[in-house]
């Protein structure tokens, strides 16, 4: 009776040391995806010079551009956006930050004010 009773303990014992195996891998999964990588960071820049284009009148072009990871967490580069007035091209630029809220996995951004500079001639 010993014996078998010191086989269910250790039996026991295995499956609660898979178990907690099994939850540190999950947890260390869960950490992992919420990371910022690049290819996010880039989209997401894209996103908001999407965005900036369409409220921008005669818009015809955007882009991001110089979009580097900081931390695991944050993200800078910068977007642009092209449009016509009266006849003058213009190109406004502004600077980007990408944050990636670990704990909810929501991304967020902000820009700075536009820099415009006249392209020339339509």
């Amino acid at each position: 009776m010993k014996e078998r009773a010191g086989g269910t303990r250790s039996g026991r014992l295995a499956m609660v040391a898979a178990a907690v195996a099994i939850l540190g891998l999950l947890v260390a999964s869960v950490a992992f995806a919420n990371n910022l990588d690049r290819r996010t960071a880039q989209n997401t820049a894209k996103f908001a010079a999407k965005k900036e284009c369409q409220q921008t009148s005669n818009c015809y072009a955007y882009g991001a551009s110089n979009v580097r990871l900081v931390t695991h967490h944050l993200a800078v580069g910068k977007i642009f956006v092209n449009s016509v007035k009266n006849g003058e091209k213009f190109q406004c630029r502004q600077q980007i930050g990408i944050h990636l809220d670990h704990n909810t996995g929501r991304i967020t951004y902000g820009l700075s004010h536009r820099k415009c500079r006249d392209l020339g001639p339509a």
